[in-house]
């Protein structure tokens, strides 16, 4: 067995991973790098040509976001007979989710779907099944089985429940020989999800009865619907004052096609809509109905025209972000906020993004927006965090994990606890090993790490010579690490890698 990644080793986005059994080639997702265009957010398709000599058996599609589908219309044009494989849910979604992601991005009539936990043949022997993943619906992992040999694919999973989609369920193989797992938030602790539900619709509760409006930010798909229907819910249970929501188009169009899947959603939701008869996310503000309307195209500056509201809006890095031309209604406005994600998700809310709010500004056609509204931040996690996914490391028990998907310190974060159950890699890009083989990709232009050995007489630093470092043992405990520490325990030297940044 031979892995690379293609994209997402040692970032976030842009993930694609590429699996090869024997003469069988098998690609996992195939993503956008986060809020980046033209050839540099694809992953390295050339590459991929040159590893496969041009043949790829299949590629599987874990979930619809950008960062794991958005580059399938592209991966089409040079590969035009490999099938793409997904679930429904992701195949339904896929055509309305990718409309804003742009040129490179997928569309859905290219998915064969597949049900979950049916098993089937791909190629060559090697066969697969999905199963549900969490995170937003339709995410699945993928399991692949090549005569004694099995591979996990974990892209992003949610242990905790979400309110429209099940939990991670364990994929139907025994002691997976390797686990792909995306580590988006391993180096983050999650609290009570509900608890951190509660603080937001609190948040702009208070913001509401105070005579301000409110611009919540969230991506086009997955969170978003989380909070409309929390809003609603929070609304209809007396917890929470009524106050109308307006949701901008790109959110609304996805809320459209999750309100046709009542069969995709999970089974407490579904059997909501099912006995109550009412819409998932819109109400006309009647008697026992919140009042929740999407927004037409073009109407940004009109939702106010009713009076103080809620918008729930998407976010790109532009000055035609969606956010801005919202946030343009209350920029002014000391009574009113704009509620930010503290997930660090760049899908969420891109950097740059990030940094405006912090200095009070935001893009905008006319260069800069200046804000004396309030930024606010809040966090619903999609993600599992580095407990959850160590659990499912832990249960799932494979031979080998690699870790993907995630900003270097928090794969670094997540490697730390994993290490010493088994090997643990963290490959970069271009990097092409067999994790059996359990020596790990080599990295000829890799520095030596700096090893900080405390005792007695104060800080000694040592730098291995280069037989040290590209030893196996080497290589698959420390590799990827920028600093070491060590200590003296008699006569013997301990070492252990660290995630923490040296201030020097």
């Amino acid at each position: 067995m031979l892995y690379t990644a293609i994209g997402g080793g040692f970032e976030v986005g842009g993930n694609c991973h590429l699996v090869q059994f024997a003469d069988s080639n098998i690609l996992l997702d195939c993503g956008l790098r986060p809020n980046t265009a033209g050839p540099t957010a694809l992953p390295d398709l050339d590459l991929l040509h040159r590893l496969t000599s041009g043949r790829v058996d299949a590629l599987f599609i874990s979930h619809a976001h950008r960062d794991h589908a958005g580059g399938v219309t592209e991966f089409r044009r040079r590969f035009l007979t490999t099938p793409v494989y997904g679930s429904e849910a992701t195949a339904n979604l896929l055509d309305v989710v990718s409309a804003s992601w742009g040129p490179d991005a997928s569309t859905a009539e290219v998915i064969s779907a597949r049900p979950s936990h049916e098993r089937f043949a791909v190629t060559g022997g090697v066969d697969a099944s999905l199963s549900p993943a969490g995170h937003v619906v339709g995410a699945t992992t993928v399991t692949l089985r090549a005569d004694e040999e099995s591979v996990v694919f974990c892209a992003d999973v949610a242990v905790a429940a979400h309110r429209l989609t099940g939990v991670f369920e364990t994929p139907d193989v025994d002691t997976p020989s390797v686990l792909i797992l995306g580590a988006t938030a391993g180096d983050r602790l999650h609290g009570a999800r509900k608890r951190m539900e509660r603080k937001l619709i609190d948040g702009v509760s208070d913001v509401m009865q105070a005579g301000g409006s409110v611009v919540v930010v969230s991506e086009a798909f997955g969170r978003s619907q989380e909070i409309l229907v929390g809003f609603r819910g929070a609304m209809t249970s007396g917890q929470a004052p009524w106050f109308p929501v307006r949701t901008a188009p790109e959110v609304a169009r996805v809320c459209d096609v999750l309100g046709g899947m009542l069969e995709h959603l999970a089974e407490p939701m579904r059997r909501y809509v099912e006995n109550s008869r009412r819409d998932l996310f819109w109400g006309d503000g009647g008697p026992t109905t919140p009042d929740s309307r999407a927004m037409t195209v073009g109407s940004a500056h009109a939702w106010l025209d009713g009076g103080a509201a809620c918008a729930l809006v998407s976010v790109s890095a532009d000055a035609s972000s969606p956010l801005t031309e919202y946030a343009e209604a209350i920029a002014h406005d000391e009574q009113s906020a704009i509620f930010v994600p503290d997930s660090g998700d760049e899908e969420a809310l891109p950097l740059a993004v990030r940094d405006a709010l912090a200095d009070g500004w935001l893009p905008s056609p006319d260069g800069r927006l200046k804000l004396t509204c309030r930024v606010e931040t809040y966090d619903i996690p999609m993600h599992a965090d580095q407990t959850q996914l160590c659990a499912i490391v832990n249960s799932l028990q494979p031979e080998v994990a690699i870790l993907t998907h995630g900003r270097p310190d928090a794969i670094q974060s997540l490697r730390h606890k994993l290490a010493g159950g088994r090997p643990v890699f963290t490959p970069t890009n271009g990097a092409t090993f067999d994790p059996l083989a359990m020596d790990g990709p080599r990295d000829d232009d890799a520095l030596s790490p700096h090893i900080e050995v405390v005792d007695a007489d104060g800080v000694l630093v040592m730098q291995l010579g280069a037989d040290a470092v590209t030893h196996p043992d080497f290589r698959r405990h420390f590799l990827g690490y920028e600093r070491i520490e060590a200590r003296f325990d008699g006569s013997r030297l301990t070492l252990r890698p660290t995630v923490d940044r040296d201030d020097d």
